[in-house]
């Protein structure tokens, strides 16, 4: 079994959604993202972070102090869930 970890990848799954993290690091191209995993799925490998420093980035959150301020942070960078997609759509 591999585990896939993908940021938001460029399909119509992710159509109007709009963050912050989108200014920083855009989506992630389909064809990249297919490659990666059918490399992954060839190799066996168990897990598979896309893109490649998004564990360290995960890792780097349990570092930072305080529940209120780690919330606060994520839904700047990542918005609210399913409330962040467009309303023009």
């Amino acid at each position: 079994m591999t585990n896939i970890y993908p940021y938001v990848v460029d399909t119509d799954m992710f159509a109007g959604v709009s963050f912050v993290a989108l200014n920083i690091l855009p989506k992630l191209r389909k064809k990249a993202v297919a490659h990666r995993i059918y490399t992954a799925l060839s190799k066996n490998e168990e897990e598979v972070y896309l893109p490649w420093f998004a564990y360290w980035l995960g890792v780097l959150l349990l570092c930072v102090p305080g529940v209120r301020f780690k919330g606060w942070l994520k839904s700047r960078l990542m918005g609210d869930g399913m409330k962040t997609m467009s309303k023009n759509k």
